[in-house]
């Protein structure tokens, strides 16, 4: 197919552009020297609202990049900590400076300040980031920007396991290639799904640009997955312009389940190509607004199998259409502590998050029928107080074809945190999902791998998905051999998955589950998700499910 073949085409145009770019002399490449700190005589300080008002412009900016481990700190002079900083490539600091949303001689505005300093959090491959006005002079405000690196190499072997099924991982990922913040990953994973090696390659800054590359390969037992995507994205609220493209092969096998097992397989094909186009006028009174317009084809097929029984194959779906886009963003966030991560900053929103896109297939346009494509988005945060965090989400999203049918989903979120204790914390989080008409080869599940932790995984089917979860948590403040901090949590999960009507598989109805868990953090990589080992016991269901469910598996979130 055309796809395909650009797909291959444009591979084989990237790895030529990523060697070239490792051979390029040194001079080329030449790494800048450290800015020393601002020893200059200055004025005082103003605040910052008084430096916006009179049109102060950013002056000099020293950058400082930290080591993984600090030999000033008496903790870590041990020698398997200098050992480690000097295997270490440490960030060069031009990556920094390219992650700053402002650069010498721009206007001096503190919303560029706090933006510049989530942007540097939000990479993997730094664990600490500030950046600090120091110093004002003839009309220009120094900036100093420190940052400390995470540990970027990941060779490893993960084991995972939830709802009875165990899974595994082979990987050697490096998140800061030479320093240059690329991420390059090659692993291989079992799971319940597939068998899977994969090979990477993502560039947040094409050769010094503001335009990002990625690059995917996967060879799995069940098909193979490839993708080439480049893009200009909206990497700061103040951006003007943006635009990209996407393309996708992949094929896979696709299975139905009911109460825990497969109940039929087929063979899935997709094949994606998008273009897009993004305006905005940037940053104003607080709040973005982006225009987004693009062109996507999306064609799915399916074939049976071999070797397995003969089954009822969805339909053959293509979709050509144009879109146009919208999205909404307050300039509004809060930095939290132990939310998500055990000791790590969070740049969280609690302003409001907004976006729609509509687009319409017709078949004089390449599609096989005529539809309306929609999705759309919102969510909003809210801090009542120092000890309390409130997250709401809502989405909707499907098609709408003739006679007035077609997929449709809406899905709403709540997520509530009360730090009720020194070190401790109530959660709740809540989730309603409801459904119409969905393509066959989709199904709404809840069990073991969807939140539901006392349950075999993607135990109940349904069109309507009720999930409840109420944890009381403890955030462990010591770091333990400077690897490493400990979490633990008790919790209970109330859930459910049904069709309309309240009909449902078994019989069963609302499924109830206990358990205690322990979470290990990672504090000096920056592959830092959390290992969760959870016991679970469900309390309903089938008589012939396990009694004790051991779930083991790493996550972003606590």
């Amino acid at each position: 197919m055309g796809v395909t073949l650009s797909i291959r085409r444009l591979t084989a145009v990237a790895f030529f552009l990523l060697a070239m770019r490792l051979v390029l002399p040194a001079s080329a490449v030449a790494e800048e020297p450290l800015s020393p700190a601002v020893a200059a005589p200055s004025e005082t300080l103003p605040p910052a609202e008084q430096l916006e008002a009179a049109g102060a412009r950013i002056g000099t900016i020293s950058i400082h990049v930290g080591d993984v481990f600090a030999p000033e700190n008496p903790g870590e002079r041990a020698t398997v900590f200098r050992w480690a900083n000097i295997l270490h490539r440490d960030t060069r600091s031009r990556v920094v400076r390219r992650q700053l949303v402002f650069a010498e001689g721009d206007l001096f505005l503190a919303s560029a300040i706090a933006e510049s300093e989530r942007t540097l959090r939000a990479q993997r491959f730094i664990a600490e980031a500030s950046v600090q006005p120091i110093a004002y002079h003839d009309g220009l405000v120094d900036i100093e920007v420190r940052t400390r690196d995470n540990w970027s190499a990941k060779p490893g072997l993960n084991f995972g396991r939830s709802g009875g099924v165990n899974t595994y991982k082979i990987e050697l990922e490096e998140s800061n290639f030479l320093g240059l913040g690329k991420n390059l990953a090659l692993e291989h994973t079992s799971d319940v799904d597939r068998t899977s090696t994969l090979f990477s390659y993502d560039d947040p800054n094409l050769f010094a640009s503001r335009f990002r590359g990625k690059l995917v390969y996967a060879d799995s037992s069940d098909g193979t997955t490839e993708q080439v995507m480049v893009e200009r994205p909206f990497f700061a609220l103040s951006t003007r312009y943006a635009g990209g493209f996407n393309l996708l092969d992949d094929r896979r096998t696709t299975d139905l389940y009911e109460l825990g097992h497969v109940r039929e397989s087929f063979e899935k094909e997709s094949r994606l190509g998008e273009v897009w186009l993004g305006l905005s006028r940037g940053l104003a009174r607080g709040e973005t607004h982006r225009l987004h317009l693009g062109i996507t084809y999306d064609e799915v097929q399916f074939a049976e199998l071999p070797g397995e029984p003969p089954t009822t194959l969805p339909p053959v779906r293509k979709l050509v259409y144009p879109w146009v886009g919208w999205s909404w963003i307050q300039d509004s966030f809060v930095i939290e502590h132990d939310f998500d991560r055990v000791g790590r900053a969070e740049d969280l929103e609690i302003g409001w998050q907004g976006s729609a896109r509509l687009g319409f297939a017709v078949e004089s346009f390449g599609s096989d029928r005529d539809a309306v494509v929609y999705e759309s988005a919102i969510s909003r945060g809210w801090k009542p107080s120092e000890r309390q965090l409130l997250i709401t989400s809502a989405a909707a999203g499907g098609r709408l074809e003739a006679g007035g049918t077609g997929p449709a989903r809406f899905a709403l979120g709540l997520r509530y945190l009360f730090r009720d204790f020194s070190n401790q914390a109530l959660y709740v989080a809540g989730g309603v999902d409801v459904a119409s008409h969905l393509d066959a080869e989709n199904q709404l599940l809840i069990g073991g791998d969807t939140g539901l932790r006392g349950y075999p995984l993607r135990y109940q089917e349904g069109d309507r998905r009720a999930l409840l979860t109420i944890e009381q948590r403890w955030y462990g403040s010591r770091e333990f051999l400077r690897l490493f901090r400990l979490g633990a949590a008790v919790f209970g999960d109330v859930g459910r998955a049904w069709f309309e009507g309240g009909t449902q598989a078994g019989g069963l109805g609302w499924l109830r589950d206990v358990g205690v868990g322990l979470r290990i953090a990672p504090t000096r990589t920056a592959h830092a998700n959390t290992i969760r080992l959870d016991i679970a016991f469900p309390l309903d269901g089938d008589p012939s499910i396990e009694k004790i469910q051991y779930l083991v598996s790493t996550s972003e979130r606590f």
